[in-house]
């Protein structure tokens, strides 16, 4: 199983976020609160990405963390059919608050950051990808538990009609 590629994220974020602007988005809720909260280091947990940034506008810098509970072979992820992803935002005091927390059936989550707005704040954008769907969520955080997930996009795909690179391209010729 492939990651979203960082160019389509590009492409992604910057047709979803051009295209609604600050139109109304809905907010959504993938915080599955019967599933074990997690932090860096956790057992099971081996998955991890972070990210700063001020999330909340107060000119202090909050730490992004991206999870998902897989085991490490060799150093790369063993991606079974069904990963658990979570994400938080952590204070520089240690507080977390966790918006989203959820099973991703043969998917990924893909984190990224803002560019911050006219107030200095950042958010953070999800994009979730599986082979029936693909969605787009951006993180608003206010401060500690104060959080909102908000639809940019989702759209279901057709999985057999993913693109293949043509014979003869993409593979070596020696």
């Amino acid at each position: 199983m492939g990651y979203v590629s960082s160019a389509l994220l590009v492409m992604i974020t910057g047709a979803a976020l051009g295209a609604c602007g600050t139109g109304a988005r809905a907010v959504i809720d993938r915080n599955d609160a019967t599933l074990p909260r997690a932090v860096i280091g956790s057992p099971g947990w081996e998955y991890a990405r972070i990210a700063s940034g001020d999330f909340d506008g107060d000119g202090v810098a909050e730490r992004a963390v991206l999870l998902a509970r897989v085991t490490l072979r060799n150093g790369e992820p063993v991606w079974e059919d069904w990963n658990v992803w979570q994400v938080y935002v952590e204070e520089s005091t240690g507080e977390r608050t966790y918006v989203y927390s959820a099973p991703v059936q043969l998917g990924q989550l893909e984190p990224t950051v803002t560019i911050p707005d006219a107030a200095g704040r950042s958010s953070i954008v999800l994009v979730e990808h599986t082979p029936q769907s693909v969605a787009m969520y951006e993180v608003v955080y206010g401060g500690p538990g104060d959080a909102r997930l908000m639809a940019i996009a989702e759209r279901t795909v057709n999985a057999g009609a993913g693109f293949v690179a043509p014979e003869g391209v993409g593979t070596s010729r020696r």
